[in-house]
């Protein structure tokens, strides 16, 4: 069943500030216009719906969940994800599939790649949005084997000709990794791997928005391969050096792992059967911040889907506005 959402203001989705917009093909013919969102009640789904909303493609969300609240005016339609009937309807008409679902929940993503064929979709982008899964060490890690299966499946449909995909890594995620993540601003708290000095690629949630726009927009360069974008690469030792200057240096909590024994630990509970948030943590830690694991990115993709690297001015006022929140 699809309805309009009639409830809750698109405010509900803004988040950090950068001016540049994507890439814009000159013939308008060539967007993928009408897409379908799975998984878009999350940080990530909203801000993908935001910059959908904002470039002025026409939106369809799919949920399960009949009490979620999405901005007036997008289509949202209440799906059976085990049903290929119910995806099947709910995708009929649709040039593009977003999934912005989370990792407990990648197994929809065959399901919903099989309908995406059936309903005469053009392009899928999976749910990646992370680290660099074509890293030959990042890609036998345990929390991504969903990614790479769904990435298999999406070779094959490619190859026959039934469907075309394109994969966005990303990097961990900027403005929520401030917050929440590898650190907490507004606590004055801190993860250090190995010291902190180890470059990485990371993109706040609006560029990784955008950059599924500038996909859509440019669907003929990014069809059928995996694109690297990022706002800045880095250090945690940097962020935490510029956190410091704008919050006061005293009162920060300082702890440092080793990627190494994290690793470890998470290897022992992966054989134990445990699949928590904790147990991952080294599996985690080692794709963005470990030496061989891809979480660098040499090249990207900033350019042409429009998405402007961070300078360390931007930077600072990102982290202020964390810190001011």
């Amino acid at each position: 069943m699809c309805e309009y959402a009639e409830i809750t203001s698109i405010a509900m989705f803004t988040s950090f500030s950068n001016t540049t917009e994507p890439n814009r093909p000159t013939n308008v013919m060539s967007y993928l216009s009408k897409v379908a969102v799975a998984g878009a009640s999350g940080n990530l789904g909203l801000s993908i719906v935001n910059q959908l909303i904002k470039n002025g493609f026409e939106v369809t969300i799919l949920t399960r969940d009949s009490s979620q609240k999405f901005p007036p005016g997008i289509r949202v339609c209440m799906v059976d994800y085990n049903s290929n009937e119910s995806l099947v309807s709910a995708l009929s008409g649709q040039s593009a599939i977003v999934s912005a679902l989370p990792r407990n929940a990648l197994d929809i993503q065959a399901l919903l790649i099989d309908a995406a064929v059936i309903a005469g979709v053009q392009r899928f982008i999976p749910s990646e949005f992370g680290p660099d899964t074509s890293n030959f060490n990042c890609a036998l890690l345990p929390p991504f084997q969903g990614k790479i299966l769904a990435q298999e499946k999406l070779k094959e449909k490619a190859r026959s000709g039934e469907l075309s995909y394109t994969i966005i890594c990303t990097g961990p995620f900027l403005d929520w990794g401030l917050q929440h993540g590898f650190m907490n601003i507004k606590e004055k708290r801190t993860r250090l791997y190995n010291n902190g000095e180890q470059l990485f690629s990371t993109t706040t949630l609006q560029s990784v928005g955008r950059a599924v726009c500038g996909v859509l927009m440019n669907p003929a360069p990014t069809k059928n391969r995996l694109i690297r974008v990022h706002d800045v690469t880095t250090t945690q030792r940097k962020l935490l050096s510029i956190a410091r200057e704008v919050t006061g240096p005293y009162g920060w909590t300082v702890n440092t792992h080793s990627i190494e024994e994290m690793l470890q630990n998470s290897f022992s509970a992966h054989w134990q059967g445990m699949q928590d948030s904790e147990s991952n943590a080294g599996f985690i830690a080692a794709a963005y911040w470990g030496k061989e694991y891809g979480g660098v990115f040499e090249q990207t993709e900033n350019e042409m889907l429009g998405i402007p690297t961070m300078n360390d001015d931007v930077l600072r006022g990102l982290i202020h506005q964390v810190w001011n929140q």
